[in-house]
């Protein structure tokens, strides 16, 4: 796929509105995070995993998990990483 250098009126109006829809979601996933953060002191200051709130119960709860040591594995066995590993391809989308 190349780039091309045509200046298209249609898919630049569609490009701003794109970057305003991405800006409009970043206000809001900030909104909710500072809602969330008051509902987890709250949950903090109380002491508790569950808090029923009207129609809602809301959790929040410590849990363990195993995630492999990529680097660590790298650095340590290099072979074994080597034959583990496999090149992927993904795109990447940008409206700069």
């Amino acid at each position: 796929m190349t780039s091309a250098n045509t200046t298209n009126p249609d898919m630049s109006a569609i490009a701003r509105e794109y970057r305003e829809l991405q800006a409009m979601i970043r206000e809001l996933q900030e909104e909710a995070d500072a809602k969330k953060q008051i509902m987890v002191d709250a949950m903090d200051t109380a002491k508790v995993e569950e808090l029923a709130a009207g129609e809602y119960t809301i959790r929040y709860t410590v849990y363990e998990s195993s995630r492999l040591d990529s680097a660590k594995l790298k650095a340590d066995h290099a072979g074994l990483y080597a034959a583990y590993t496999k090149p992927t391809v993904a795109t990447r989308f940008q409206v700069a």
